[in-house]
């Protein structure tokens, strides 16, 4: 996510929302690869589900600033004629 993040940043001056992306990348990349490691009997791993719920309901938050500053860029080239 770090590239893409970088390549956002230089269309985007949303500090905010790049700092969030940036604090949330590490913490997504834990979950993400600590299940790719469980078995069918480890699913039910408590703090796997807590680090889990974290990151959606931040994904969630972000998800809603990301698609504000879409808007926002998507007026800026409509009102540049591109």
């Amino acid at each position: 996510m770090g590239k893409l993040i970088d390549k956002f940043e230089k269309f985007s001056n949303n500090s905010d929302l790049i700092n969030d992306l940036r604090k949330i990348t590490p913490l997504r990349n834990l979950v993400t690869h600590r299940g790719l490691l469980l078995k069918d009997g480890e699913i039910n791993n408590e703090a796997l589900n807590k680090d889990i719920e974290s990151v959606v309901e931040r994904s969630k938050n972000i998800l809603d600033k990301l698609m504000i500053e879409w808007k926002k860029m998507q007026e800026l080239t409509k009102q540049n004629g591109a």
